[in-house]
């Protein structure tokens, strides 16, 4: 059963590489634990069609909020995408929250599509798939997004579905604040949400009556273990390859010296993946995962908490069965009211 008395929302991102039978395990498994969302991505490369995977996760589910987390304005018709999300709100019975972004430069590349004035994409994509959503007939000649007379045929349960944002610059979380329903981010670190709340503070200010109004919700990669080192040792493959990719802005904003990832990017793109996962130090993990035994894990969500965080999508390893039993063991009742 899902909480309603916690001081935070927690969710659930599926470990990397699954396949639909596992996805639905973890789905079901998500739920019964009490999580309250299940977040996914919209990435060719780490498991099913996001659309096709949903489906999955509805149908596997009765009551856990399912999440996009997130798609983009590039690699669907921004009028299919909306026509997507209401559909998986019916298909849910109204449990959807949309998230959209400026899309992973890396995997636009892969399949030749340009990244075009992104920031104007996301204005123009939100404007045309909250119009769509609320039932309205959208024309709009954008710079980017081009619709003419376009409605759905079909309406969301839900009156108004949530629209999240990603955000990776400052300028990325400015907007949502302007525009958006709430903020998906890239990291739980303090120096990060400091810097979050800043870039926010204005437009959340001029649009909701508590700050606390505007959703915030970190990417938290998880692993829990008594044993410190065995947690880390469960994340390190993965966030290897994560934190690779991540821009030497960001990682300035997550509180993480870019020259303290050199030598692991540059152990990668010789083809060291083994010394390159062995570079993956505390400094660099520290700031953007959360791991170790159960009391230090609950420690480290509460201090999310009090920097304004109001749900944590915590990304599992393979080893999420065991995780999750402490999870509702441990770690949830300590996070109740």
């Amino acid at each position: 059963m899902i909480s309603n008395n916690r001081v935070v929302r927690v969710g659930a991102h599926f470990p990397w590489g699954m396949d639909l039978k596992e996805v639905a395990a973890f789905s079901k498994a998500a739920e019964t634990t009490g999580l309250d969302s299940i977040w996914l991505v919209d990435k060719h490369t780490n498991w099913g069609e996001l659309w096709a995977t949903s489906v999955v996760v509805a149908r596997s589910t009765e009551r856990i909020t399912l999440g996009i987390d997130a798609t983009d304005p590039y690699r669907r018709n921004i009028v299919v995408t909306a026509h997507a999300t209401a559909t998986l709100d019916e298909i849910s019975g109204g449990r959807v929250i949309f998230g959209i972004g400026r899309g992973t430069i890396s995997l636009l590349r892969e399949m030749g599509i340009e990244q075009r004035s992104p920031l104007l994409a996301l204005r123009e994509s939100i404007e045309v798939i909250r119009r769509l959503l609320d039932g309205e007939e959208v024309t709009l000649h954008g710079e980017v997004i081009h619709v003419d007379g376009a409605r759905l045929s079909i309406r969301p349960v839900q009156r108004r579905i949530p629209i999240y944002q990603t955000g990776e610059t400052p300028e990325d979380m400015r907007l949502a604040s302007e525009i958006s329903d709430g903020l998906e981010m890239w990291s739980g670190s303090a120096t990060y949400l400091k810097g979050v709340r800043e870039a926010i503070r204005a437009g959340v200010d001029r649009r909701f009556a508590s700050p606390r109004d505007f959703a915030l919700l970190p990417w938290v990669p998880f692993s829990v273990d008594d044993d410190r080192a065995a947690a880390k040792e469960r994340l390190r493959a993965r966030m290897t390859e994560v934190m690779r990719r991540v821009p030497d802005e960001t990682l300035r904003l997550m509180g993480i010296d870019p020259t303290a990832v050199y030598p692991l990017r540059a152990a990668w793109e010789q083809g060291d993946i083994a010394r390159a996962q062995s570079l993956l130090t505390d400094e660099i993990l520290e700031p953007a995962a959360v791991y170790g035994a159960p009391a230090y894990c609950t420690e480290r969500l509460l201090e999310l908490v009090d920097l304004g965080v109001t749900e944590v999508m915590l990304q599992f390893t393979r080893n999420w069965v065991d995780d999750m039993a402490v999870l509702r063991d441990k770690i949830l009742p300590a996070l109740s009211k």
